[in-house]
Order: C-alpha cells, then structure tokens, then sequence
C-alpha cells in the first residue's frame, strides 16, 4: 500500500501539467482574441480611430506585432509573475477592502508572503479600495502594481493627444496591453 501512495504521489508530480484544467498560457488570450474578433471592436478600430487594418494593424508600424498580439500579450502578462493571481479573486459579500482571496492554501501564503496585501479582482482592475478612496498609483516598473482600467485610460489619453508619431504608437501598443490585463480580470470574474 505504501508503495502505491508513492508512486501516486511520484505521478502526480512529473504528470501535474496534465492535472490541470486551467491553462494560464492559452486560454486567458485566446478568450480575448474571440471576444476581440466577435465584437464591434474590428469596425470601432477602422471607423473611430482610423486603423485601416483594425484589430490587424501594427503597432508601433516598424515593429512586430499588430494590435491584436498587444491585447493577448496583456491577457496572458496577467498573470505572470504567478502570485500577480493572488489579486485575481472577489468575495461579492464583502467590502471592496476586505474581498480578497482568504483561503488561499498555506504553502501560496509563503510562496507570495511578498504580494500582502492581496486585492480583490475588483481593487485590482479599478485600483479603488472602495467608490470613494483614492487609487492605487500604477508603477509600470514593478511587477505588483495592477494594470488597471484607469492606467488603460491614461494611455489612450496620451495616444490620443501625443505629438509625435512613435510617442503615439506606443502609447496605444501599451494601452492594448492594459486593456488585455483588464479582460484577463473581467474574464476571471466571469
């Protein structure tokens, strides 16, 4: 019997990629590509903004990616590093200050011991601890500052208003990316 544990346990560990029913690598960007791709979003893009190739344009226009790849990239980036995650939950009896993940197992408490304070998903997509407070500033250099809703925001704005065409660009290659970590949060709710 003893034997039989072990070597449940031994599988369990080498075949855990085949345990789990959440893929953290696909299936947050693929939601957003159908949802991108089965919306109005496409003519919005060509009608509203001016992007001939709408979900297919290029940004910046001498880079890579098209405004499509910027939204997955978001998608995916949110949940990356892992513990980004722990801010991924809402309790929706609670308060907005108090709604987050509180039964997390004991081994992710000491793993992400680093991320404490955990937000709940509705403090981390708006930034607000509750309708009234001030919001957490957004640092796009450190990895536990939320990509929220309003740095989206900020980022349309200044693509909006920029003078300077690569300034513009990029401003709106990062405010798709924002924007996919804000449906990554949505969908989570979902």
């Amino acid at each position: 019997m003893k034997k039989i544990i072990i070597i449940s346990f031994i599988c369990l560990f080498v075949f855990n990629n085949l345990l789990f029913a959440h893929d953290d690598k696909n299936i947050h960007p693929s939601i957003t590509q159908k949802a991108a791709q089965n919306s109005t979003f496409d003519v919005y893009l060509k009608n509203n903004l001016n992007f001939t190739d709408g979900i297919n344009t290029k940004l910046p226009t001498n880079g890579k990616k098209v405004l499509l790849d910027w939204l997955k990239d978001g998608s995916f980036a949110e949940d990356s590093p892992m513990c980004r995650a722990s801010n991924h939950f809402l309790d929706p009896i609670k308060s907005w200050d108090t709604a987050a993940m509180s039964d997390s197992p004991w081994w992710i408490n000491v793993y992400c011991n680093s991320w404490s304070p955990y937000y709940s998903t509705v403090t981390w997509a708006t930034g607000f601890t509750d309708p009234a407070s001030t919001p957490i500033p957004y640092n796009p250099y450190n990895e536990k500052s939320p990509n929220m809703w309003a740095n989206a925001r900020m980022l349309y704005y200044n693509a909006l208003t920029a003078t300077n065409q690569t300034t513009r660009e990029n401003n709106f290659a990062q405010m798709f990316k924002a924007l996919g970590q804000t449906m990554h949060l949505l969908q989570e709710v979902a």
